[in-house]
């Protein structure tokens, strides 16, 4: 079984498909996708919180 970039619990920010797919489902764009990493750390639903998005 294989887990698509929006299954994970975690965002890859490294991974570019994995990152242009969370930007995608959140609609932000890559800078304010790497901000919210960097400040709230990768775990989705955290990250979902910081950027006032539902969870995935």
């Amino acid at each position: 079984m294989s887990v698509t970039p929006i299954t994970a619990e975690h965002i890859n920010i490294n991974d570019r498909i994995a990152r242009e797919a969370w930007m995608a489902h959140f609609g932000v764009t890559e800078k304010r996708l790497r901000k919210a990493v960097r400040m709230v750390c990768s775990r989705a639903t955290t990250v979902a919180a910081y950027l006032g998005q539902p969870r995935p």
